[in-house]
C-alpha cells in the first residue's frame, strides 16, 4: 500500500474523498483555515482544502481494484505517470500531516499585541529580537531591524521575548 494523488472535480474534494473512503480506501484530505473577504461584507474565517482539487488515497497500484476510484462521484482522475499512479512518499504525507497553522487566540486574532517585543525561535537568526507589527494579507508578521534594514519574519518563527 502506498499513497497516491487523486484529482477531484472542481469544489468536489470532500464528496470525492468520502466516496473513495466508503469504498474502503484510506483517504487523507488536508484542510486549512483561510480568510474570505466578501465584497462589502466583514471577513470570515473558513476552512477548505489545503490543495484545491487534490487529496490522497492509499492503495496498491499493482492491484486492479484502484481503477474503481476513477468511476466514483466527484473524482476526476488519479495522478499518473503513463498508466501507473504516481506514488507519494510516506515522508511527504507525514510532513503534511505534521503541519500546524500558527496558534490563534479564540477570537481569531494573533496571540501577540502590536508593539510587543518578540524573538526569533527557529532558523539561522534564532535569538534576534524585534517588534510585532500585526497582520497584513492573511500573514502575521514581525519586523526586525537588521543592519539598518527592516526584515519581515513569518509568525511561525517567533515567540514572545
Amino acid at each position: 500500500m502506498a499513497w497516491h494523488v487523486i484529482t477531484s472535480s472542481p469544489q468536489q474534494e470532500i464528496r470525492a474523498s468520502l466516496e473513495v473512503s466508503k469504498a474502503g480506501f484510506e483517504v487523507f484530505l488536508p484542510i486549512k483555515r483561510y480568510i474570505r473577504r466578501p465584497l462589502n461584507r466583514p471577513e470570515q474565517i473558513v476552512t477548505g482544502p489545503l490543495f484545491p482539487r487534490y487529496f490522497f488515497a492509499s492503495f496498491n497500484r499493482d492491484a486492479p481494484e484502484w481503477a474503481q476510484i476513477l468511476e466514483m462521484r466527484g473524482v476526476s482522475d488519479v495522478l499518473r505517470n503513463g498508466n501507473q499512479p504516481v506514488i507519494v512518499r510516506d515522508a511527504v504525507i507525514d510532513a503534511i500531516k505534521a503541519y500546524r497553522e500558527p496558534e490563534k487566540a479564540p477570537d481569531g486574532q494573533t496571540v501577540f499585541e502590536k508593539g510587543q517585543r518578540v524573538r526569533i525561535s527557529t532558523g539561522v537568526l534564532t535569538g534576534i529580537e524585534g517588534l510585532f507589527q500585526g497582520s497584513d494579507r492573511q500573514r502575521t508578521k514581525a519586523f526586525l531591524e537588521i543592519l539598518g534594514k527592516k526584515v519581515e519574519i513569518p509568525m511561525e518563527t517567533i515567540e514572545a521575548a
